[in-house]
């Protein structure tokens, strides 16, 4: 049997969706085609029943919604940060237990459990949560000192204003190469589930916790045992009362901790350790490949 493979981009927005039936190798339904498609859009449940048949979709924006079990697969992001002297760091192989922070997070606000998360910042419990002031709270300009609202046209009240001046401070004072010394990275969706977050906790040896992933697929299922080198929780949980002080219970469980960071390791040296993002093709076909056993 051969598989046809596509660089789908767009996505749902490709202005030649309604084209693929005339594929050569289409055969009516797109059986034996597999998409690929990195955009944050991705494709969406409609365009995927109106144009794509029995196709298969790998896709980073990968949600129950959109996602076909068993045909479809989850993409996930090579790291845009590696250790090394490079970067001045060297934690790949730091145990867990001897790091800065219990938890760390530091980005924008671009999804609603990122929202959620923002309220939870506590440096004296080693918990970082720290986000760029997004432009539903204000817009600041280059010098930071003059916050304007959403439109630019009007100056924030001055009680506002000084929030957002205050959120700026906080997220320019943790250098986001330093929070990758922390026990756990939590590992946020944003314009789509596949995150870079991801694959630099697992290159620094932090153990990931997904949080608001409830109705999204992790990377690479088929291949990766996630709850062997990860904890996931849902965006419902009460994070002071009970995230938390999980993974301060967790933080002492050194032999857990430690079979979770090497398991993590051997995941991010096997499909994730390069900077060039079309190496994800490799966790691709090897999933292809046991689903169908070819060689």
């Amino acid at each position: 049997a051969c598989a046809f493979w596509f660089e789908l981009k767009l996505g749902s927005r490709c202005p030649h969706l309604a084209q693929l039936p005339r594929l050569p190798h289409w055969r009516g339904n797109g059986i034996n085609h597999i998409f690929v498609n990195h955009d944050d859009g991705g494709v969406d449940s409609a365009s995927r029943e109106l144009h794509f048949g029995a196709a298969a979709i790998a896709q980073g924006h990968a949600t129950i919604e959109r996602f076909v079990p068993g045909l479809d697969i989850a993409l996930g992001l090579h790291p845009r940060l590696l250790p090394g002297p490079r970067y001045n760091t060297n934690l790949a192989t730091l145990a867990p237990w001897r790091r800065r922070y219990l938890l760390s997070f530091k980005g924008t606000e671009s999804h609603p459990a990122r929202a959620r998360a923002s309220f939870h910042h506590d440096e004296a419990k080693g918990v970082i949560v720290v986000f760029f002031p997004n432009g539903h709270h204000c817009m600041v300009s280059t010098s930071g000192s003059r916050p304007y609202a959403l439109d630019r046209t009007k100056r924030l009240p001055q009680l506002h204003a000084d929030c957002c001046a205050r959120l700026l401070a906080l997220y320019r004072a943790y250098d986001y190469k330093q929070l990758m010394n922390s026990t756990f990275t939590l590992v946020l969706p944003g314009a789509q589930p596949a995150s870079f977050r991801l694959a630099e906790a697992l290159a620094h040896g932090s153990i990931p916790v997904f949080f608001g992933f409830d109705e999204a697929i992790l990377p690479w299922e088929d291949l990766i045992n996630w709850p062997a080198l990860s904890l996931n929780v849902p965006v419902a949980a009460d994070f002071e009362r009970a995230l938390v002080p999980m993974l301060e219970a967790l933080a002492r469980d050194r032999a857990r901790l430690q079979a979770m960071q090497r398991e993590g390791s051997r995941v991010f040296r096997r499909w994730f350790e390069t900077l060039d993002a079309s190496a994800g093709d490799r966790a691709t076909v090897e999933t292809l490949r046991q689903r169908f056993s070819f060689e």
